[in-house]
């Protein structure tokens, strides 16, 4: 069985490439990291090992393939990509003549199709115009799987250093022994980073605001 050793990007399906479904709540670990190693190329069976499906990964997410990951490589990488949503959504108001005063909450579908929350006029054009470019949306996916790790993780740290004081309360134990489940969970998977981004979009899917004041900043 061969083994692929570079990486390919696509801009509509972020988190489908990466082996991460849309929605995954009822989808286990394991079953997880038996389905992530393996595409399919010509009808040829393809087997991707644990490090090149992370490697791809890191990549998919504007990360560095290799090497240690610290929370800021999360933060740099979400604002650089943030930097890109933020130009050519404006550039798309702009060009569909839509109220560039008009605030925006966009996120993802099931089928991780950009969406937009409120209603105004020329939002179906616009919708059609940020789902065909690739670009944005791979820069869109990437912020938001950046951005849900750093979400999750705030969260977690939160929790973890607040146990102590759980336990000496009438506090939810189910809660308590979710975060050590979550831990173990990142900790045995053979890509933790798929695992983290999966268990980061199921609790934590993120909502970028676009706000045109911002522009000025």
């Amino acid at each position: 069985m061969n083994t692929i050793t570079t990486a390919y990007t696509s801009g509509n399906n972020f988190y489908k490439s990466t082996g991460i479904p849309a929605t995954s709540a009822s989808q286990t670990s394991d079953q997880q990291e038996k389905e992530e190693p393996v595409t399919s190329t010509g009808g040829v069976r393809v087997s991707l090992s644990t490090e090149v499906a992370e490697a791809r990964t890191r990549e998919f997410m504007g990360l560095a393939p290799t090497g240690p990951l610290k929370l800021g490589d999360f933060e740099t990488a979400a604002d650089t990509q943030e930097e890109i949503v933020q130009s050519k959504l404006a550039a798309a108001v702009k060009k569909l003549g839509i109220d560039e005063k008009q605030k925006m909450s966009l996120t993802l579908d099931s089928e991780n199709n950009i969406i937009i929350s409120e209603s105004f006029s020329g939002k179906a054009d616009l919708l059609e115009e940020l789902n065909s470019d690739d670009e944005f949306g791979l820069a869109f996916r990437q912020m938001s799987a950046n951005r849900e790790i750093l979400n999750f993780t705030e969260n977690l740290t939160t929790q973890s250093s607040s146990l102590a004081n759980y336990m000496n309360t009438d506090s939810d134990w189910d809660s308590i022994l979710s975060v050590a489940r979550k831990y173990e969970e990142i900790k045995a998977a053979g890509n933790s980073l798929n695992t983290l981004v999966r268990l980061s979009k199921m609790e934590n899917p993120y909502t970028y605001v676009y706000d045109s004041s911002s522009e000025s900043d």
